[in-house]
């Protein structure tokens, strides 16, 4: 992982630095294979490959976010975000507790999304939509506390 810079860092995410450091390096080999397969589909020759774009040797405008929704009671209703698109180019989203929903191109209706177990939500952000003429739609997406599935988020 490239570091360009050192900041200071909440106690906790010092504490557990190496471990977020394979994470990241973990997740950005997924990330590889994804835009190798998306280049490959594009039918991109190698010097523009979208990998070429988000290598981990060099400075990016890569992101990462850590979120942590915490809990709603049922008698409170309301979203802790706004719909939204993502700015990157793609997103893995890890999560236990549903209230992941998204908004089908063209739709009206949102759509939740139901994570399982082992398994990252892909999400095509602003950067990947405008690599080509709407082949590959942003998602709109928001987090909302499901009535229907109980609320994992206070998980240590």
């Amino acid at each position: 992982m490239h570091v360009g810079f050192s900041f200071p860092r909440p106690p906790l995410l010092a504490r557990r630095l190496s471990s977020l450091t394979t994470f990241f390096a973990q997740a950005h080999q997924i990330l590889n294979l994804l835009l190798l397969s998306l280049s490959s589909s594009l039918q991109l020759p190698p010097t523009t490959s979208l990998t070429n774009l988000h290598r981990s040797d060099a400075p990016s405008l890569d992101i990462l976010r850590l979120l942590h929704y915490v809990a709603q009671p049922p008698s409170e209703t309301g979203a802790p975000q706004a719909p939204h698109t993502d700015l990157g180019s793609l997103t893995l989203l890890f999560a236990k507790s549903p209230g992941f929903q998204v908004m089908p191109p063209n739709g009206t209706k949102w759509k939740f999304v139901v994570p399982t177990t082992g398994c990252a939500i892909v999400n095509i952000g602003d950067g990947m939509s405008r690599q080509g003429p709407g082949f590959l739609p942003r998602t709109i997406d928001i987090f909302v506390f499901s009535p229907h599935y109980p609320c994992l988020c206070n998980e240590s």
